[in-house]
């Protein structure tokens, strides 16, 4: 079953991404931040500059340790969004809202 944060009465889609087998060994479920691979960074980026391809609306992406629910929310541009993917610094439990502009 979901938690209540990610079930929505909607006609909205919902993609969850395993990124687990992408973070970097000494990645830390209790930090502020994700620490992924940097060899694998690129592959991350470019999966969400496929999405943006595909999606020209809004979204909103967490990336949260067992579904654990959001601390925080964050608006940010695509490119906000990439350029935090790419330095490494995605904030665990951060519900980021994408604008699709």
């Amino acid at each position: 079953m979901l938690p209540n944060w990610l079930h929505k009465e909607s006609a909205q889609g919902e993609l969850f991404v395993g990124a687990h087998d992408i973070l970097d060994e000494n990645a830390d479920w209790n930090s502020a931040t994700w620490l992924f691979d940097l060899t694998e960074l690129p592959r991350f980026v470019a999966t969400l500059q496929r999405l943006y391809e595909l999606m020209a609306e809004d979204f909103e992406l967490v990336a949260a340790w067992a579904l654990e629910g959001p601390s925080r929310e964050q608006r940010v541009t695509r490119s906000d969004l990439v350029a935090i993917v790419s330095s490494n610094v995605l904030g665990n439990a951060v519900l980021y809202r994408v604008s699709a502009g």
